[in-house]
């Protein structure tokens, strides 16, 4: 029985099999949606989405000027993790976020970005 559970949880872990832990595209949307970033200001809008569980600047994350940041969230996965982008941008005038995209992709291991 532990040999069991230890297969299930290497599987749920470290394939493809975990998909579990994956996330719609339309289920992303509303995550961030949820967010409610649009009208808030640059730095409030980075913080919501840091306490939200992405990680924003540095590393993977391509500061995309000034004014915009592309953020980002993985399923737990150890190979081929999911990863769910967020993109904040600004208002250079008045420093509020004026739009937020969002992307999905599935096996980022495998050089689809």
């Amino acid at each position: 029985m532990k040999t069991y559970f230890l297969l299930l949880g290497l599987c749920l872990t470290l394939s493809g099999c975990g998909s579990l832990f994956k996330m719609s595209e339309a289920s992303h949307e509303r995550e961030v949606a949820r967010l409610n970033l649009i009208g808030s200001s640059f730095e409030t809008a980075k913080a919501k989405a840091t306490r939200a569980g992405f990680q924003c600047g540095g590393g993977e994350n391509r500061d995309l000027g000034k004014n915009a940041i592309q953020c980002y969230k993985k399923s737990p996965e150890l190979l081929c993790p999911q990863r769910r982008f967020l993109f904040i941008r600004a208002d250079a005038n008045n420093g509020k976020v004026i739009s937020v995209g969002t992307r999905v992709v599935d096996n980022h291991c495998l050089g689809a970005a």
